[in-house]
C-alpha cells in the first residue's frame, strides 16, 4: 500500500517522486500497453528517450521494429526539453561568500578616521579592542581600514604594545 504520497506506486523504498519522473512512469506504462514490454538496455524511454529505431515484441512474440521510432516530431523533442526541474548550474552568483553575514560597508567620515588614528596610537593593533570602540563596524572592517591606510600612508601612530 502506497504512503501517501508519491503517484499511486506501491513501493515505500525510496524517496517520494517529483512531479517529472510521475509523469514519465506515466508515460512508460502507456508506451508498454501500446507497444509491449521494454528490451533489458532500454532505459531512455523508446523512441521518446533515443533518436534512433528501437525495437518491441509483437503479439506473437516476435522481435520487431518500432515504426513511430523511425521519426521524429516536434513535439517529442518539445517534452524532453521541458522537466520541471530547477538545475543547480543554473543559480548563477551562488558561492560560499554568499551565505556570510557582513555587515553593509560604509564609508568612513573624517572623523571615524581620526579616531580610528587615535585609537591606533592609543591601542596598537588590537583590532578586536578598537572595534569595540566603533559599536557600528565589525574587527574585519577594522582591520581593513588599516590595511587601507598603511598601504597610503607610511607613517601610522602604531603604540608600541
Amino acid at each position: 500500500g502506497g504512503g501517501g504520497g508519491g503517484g499511486g506506486d506501491d513501493d515505500d523504498d525510496g524517496p517520494p517522486l517529483t512531479l517529472w519522473e510521475e509523469e514519465r512512469m506515466r508515460r512508460e506504462d502507456e508506451d508498454e500497453a501500446l507497444h509491449g514490454p521494454r528490451l533489458a538496455g532500454d532505459d531512455e524511454g523508446g523512441a521518446e528517450g533515443a533518436f534512433a529505431p528501437q525495437l518491441r515484441f509483437d503479439e506473437d512474440g516476435n522481435m520487431v521494429v518500432d515504426e513511430s521510432s523511425l521519426s521524429v516530431t516536434a513535439g517529442r523533442a518539445t517534452r524532453l526539453q521541458h522537466t520541471g526541474q530547477v538545475e543547480d548550474a543554473e543559480r548563477l552568483g551562488v558561492t560560499s561568500s554568499s551565505y556570510l553575514s557582513r555587515a553593509p560597508s560604509t564609508s568612513w567620515s573624517v572623523a571615524d578616521t581620526a579616531a580610528f588614528y587615535e585609537a591606533l596610537r592609543v591601542h596598537g593593533t588590537d583590532f578586536t579592542l578598537i572595534a569595540s570602540l566603533f559599536p557600528h563596524r565589525e574587527r574585519r572592517q577594522i582591520k581593513n581600514k588599516f590595511k587601507r591606510e598603511a598601504s597610503i600612508s607610511l607613517h601610522l601612530p602604531i603604540s608600541p604594545h
